[in-house]
């Protein structure tokens, strides 16, 4: 259930006691850390339980780090961009 949300910050959410299925987490924060540097070290320093978009340059160190483990994932990202293409306030005649 969702407990806060502040966009391009924070997101926080806690289980839902009321859900039909076994869960894996009582809560969970998502940060967004937009700087690969301040992100690679909130990790190192334990401030993050795991991270995503690993700076390429650092990820054999990272790998070299004592409980550090680095999963390679190959995909392909798919991003989208909502419109309401109904609207005719903007069409042009």
């Amino acid at each position: 259930m969702l407990e806060e949300y502040k966009p391009g910050e924070t997101t926080r959410a806690k289980r839902n006691p009321n859900y039909f299925r076994d869960t894996w987490f009582d809560n969970v924060e998502l940060l967004s850390i937009i700087d690969p540097t301040a992100r690679t070290n909130a990790l190192l320093s334990n401030r993050l339980d795991v991270m995503d978009r690993c700076d390429l340059k650092t990820v054999k160190f990272m790998e070299a780090k004592p409980g550090i483990k680095v999963n390679k994932v190959t995909g392909y990202e798919h991003n989208t961009f909502a419109m309401i293409v109904t609207s005719t306030a903007l069409r042009q005649s």
